[in-house]
């Protein structure tokens, strides 16, 4: 339990800092994105970026949790050979499906011309190369993801957010560019990250220099049994998300779309804060699962009822300082945005419960199961949402309607796979000597990485 413990924290010392670090450079350089565009330049940007979300889709297929999970879970059995086969057949395929992709939206922005003008070309065009780079960024974050590495993929996110930062600096600010120059910092960010990252690539993949690989094929195995179910949910969420935008520019307008875009990115800043141990639960709980069954239902139960109450304060705190962020730096450019962020927090509720039971429903293998949840809470929320916002605008999309459904169906889900792993939420209330223990550890861990940082 401890060495999990202690995994844990320094997985998410690393991802908080990380994110605080990203999260600052990502609130400016929106910032300044968001002085420099009104709200219809922005929101041609925001339906440009959620092309390339589309896309996505069919570029991973939702195979790439799946395949950090295998690789956690093969090296808790030292199983060096598949993991060698898995990834070498993860990579060929997202060259594969980048390429292809890549040309696909290339040649689409030659009608985009004819009917939206050069400049919308130009970011459709822009979105196909982004479109290969996040290939070459998968297999990188999948490989980093998958040995624990977390202090190289924390430097991979914090690089990508500086360089972005930089572009939009140099681009935005210095030289007063448009549309185009704010969709380039989004093609030089990945680009800069994946350079420089390439060594650290090959340092974690030492452990498998002299290692001969299988000869099966490990991916295709993968998706033939697990891997199949994640690549139905995929589609389900990298469609249907970036389709919200287009519901809600047809009810609402584009400037709704600005609108809703900044609660949405102010909402995510704050749920990454806040959760940010879910980075690397996912390898750790994948792994540690094939060894002790016993000492994961433990750590379930523990840091449910912490992060639960560690939302719930964070939710508070929010509502109070949301006001005053967006006066401090928007005036009242985006004043709209801010009750569709207090819609947004009421989900850090269930946020607890919810960081870990991904994860663990993912070490379980159970992805058809958190297939099935997604796809029930998808169709009773998005045709709910769409008329809502049809009465009232985007707030319809903001309500957490999803988030609790969702939560709903994979506990019911989890409950049937595996019992033991079922919480009783009065246990939140109470605290035993452990917790206190491991309150102590905890706190004691991140001084001591602070102080050592």
């Amino acid at each position: 339990m401890a060495s999990i413990t202690k995994k844990i924290l320094e997985g998410a010392f690393l991802t908080s800092t990380q994110k605080i670090l990203t999260i600052v450079l990502g609130a400016f350089g929106a910032i300044l994105v968001l002085q420099a565009l009104g709200t219809r330049q922005y929101g041609f940007v925001v339906l440009a970026v959620s092309i390339i979300n589309i896309f996505n889709v069919f570029l991973d297929l939702g195979i790439g949790n799946v395949v950090v999970s295998d690789i956690a879970g093969d090296s808790g059995e030292n199983n060096l050979k598949r993991i060698k086969k898995l990834i070498h057949d993860y990579f060929g395929f997202q060259i594969t499906a980048g390429i292809i992709l890549s040309l696909i939206v290339f040649v689409f922005s030659f009608f985009s011309q004819k009917y939206y003008g050069s400049e919308i070309a130009s970011l459709v065009r822009i979105a196909s190369v982004i479109i290969f780079l996040n290939g070459l960024r998968n297999v990188l974050i999948t490989v980093f993801y998958g040995f624990s590495k977390f202090g190289f993929l924390a430097l991979f996110y914090f690089l990508e957010s500086l360089a972005k930062f930089l572009a939009v600096f140099f681009l935005i600010v210095i030289f007063n560019g448009g549309m185009v120059s704010v969709m380039l910092t989004y093609l030089l960010s990945p680009f800069f990250a994946i350079i420089i990252m390439l060594p650290f690539y090959f340092a974690a993949r030492l452990p498998l220099r002299n290692i001969e690989a299988v000869k099966e094929n490990a991916l295709f195995d993968l998706i033939k049994t697990h891997g199949k179910f994640q690549i139905l949910a995929r589609p389900l969420h990298n469609t249907l998300d970036p389709f919200r935008y287009w519901i809600i520019q047809y009810f609402a307008g584009v400037e709704a779309v600005a609108v809703f875009q900044v609660a949405l990115k102010f909402f995510g800043y704050l749920s990454q804060i806040v959760f940010s141990i879910e980075t690397p639960l996912l390898s750790v709980v994948s792994e540690e699962l094939r060894r002790d069954k016993q000492i994961v239902k433990k750590l379930f139960e523990r840091i449910s009822k912490y992060f639960t109450w560690i939302a719930v304060l964070s939710m508070i705190i929010s509502f109070i300082l949301t006001p005053i962020f967006f006066h401090m730096f928007f005036q009242e450019k985006y004043d709209a945005s801010i009750p569709l962020i207090y819609w947004f927090l009421f989900s850090f509720v269930i946020g607890g419960v919810s960081v870990l039971m991904r994860p663990l429903l993912f070490a379980l293998k159970a992805q058809k199961e958190l297939l099935k949840a997604d796809f029930l809470s998808a169709i009773i929320t998005y045709p709910f949402a769409s008329y809502l916002t049809y009465l009232y605008g985007p707030v319809g999309f903001a309500i957490p309607i999803g988030a609790y459904l969702t939560f709903i169906f994979r506990f019911r889900y989890l409950k049937k796979i595996e019992p033991i792993f079922v919480i009783n939420f009065y246990s939140f209330f109470k605290w035993d000597k452990e917790d206190y223990f491991l309150i102590k550890r905890i706190f004691c861990g991140f001084i001591n990485k602070i102080y050592k940082t």
